[in-house]
């Protein structure tokens, strides 16, 4: 597989981040970057379990691993509402 590598397209780049809804700084409160911290913390600490699970001595169940998985989703979910709600009220402001 000989694949020439294509050229970094600086303007396609930035098309796509656009594309994604964040065109402007997020300004966040203390409060909402601890618990995002948190929820990063608690995906990082769920990740490890489900990655070490293969070098125990015992393992987890299917009920507990869909459980573990079912929470990465959930953290995940409120971090990019998180997001999205600080997204929403800069475009309020850049709107009035």
């Amino acid at each position: 597989m000989n694949q020439e590598s294509k050229p970094l397209d600086l303007h396609e780049v930035c098309r796509e981040q656009r594309a994604c809804g964040y065109d402007n700084d997020l300004h966040l409160r203390s409060r909402d970057v601890q618990t995002i911290a948190t929820r990063v913390r608690g995906i990082q600490a769920i990740s490890a379990v489900l990655l070490v699970d293969d070098s125990l001595d015992c393992t987890l169940g299917a009920h507990l691993r869909y459980g573990l998985v079912g929470a990465i989703h959930a953290l995940a979910a409120d971090i990019d509402a998180d997001f999205e709600q600080a997204n929403e009220a800069v475009m309020r402001e850049h709107t009035k």
